[in-house]
């Protein structure tokens, strides 16, 4: 393993005798953009990481700078509301098929979790 400004560079793992992953890491600055030479992750203005493009995820956040939207290849996987001071209010989880199948909501310490199939 080889690092650089604490970053990993390259990762050599092997097995029982074969080398099983060789990994080259490339960073802009302190943020991990590629694996492999493939573009992996992309962030925004912010710093924010809205995008990893291994698993084909999208985040979206708000004002605050915090994830209000999370999509999986294009569907809404899961939405966040918060109130002005940026704790979190509620999530709602959603199915591939657009049903939401849960809703949390976070109340005095406690998470109120509603299983819907609408």
């Amino acid at each position: 393993m080889k690092y650089k400004n604490g970053n990993i560079k390259t990762l050599q793992r092997y097995g029982a005798i074969n080398l099983m992953h060789n990994i080259t890491c490339l960073h802009n600055g302190n943020r991990l953009t590629h694996i492999n030479n493939t573009l992996a992750y992309n962030y925004d203005v912010n710093g924010n990481m809205n995008a990893d493009y291994r698993k084909g995820i999208d985040i979206e956040y708000n004002l605050l700078n915090l994830p209000y939207k999370i999509s999986e290849s294009g569907t809404v996987k899961a939405t966040y509301k918060y109130i002005a001071d940026g704790t979190k209010w509620s999530t709602k989880y959603v199915a591939t098929n657009n049903y939401t199948i849960a809703i949390d909501k976070y109340r005095n310490n406690e998470i109120q979790t509603t299983r819907t199939l609408n």
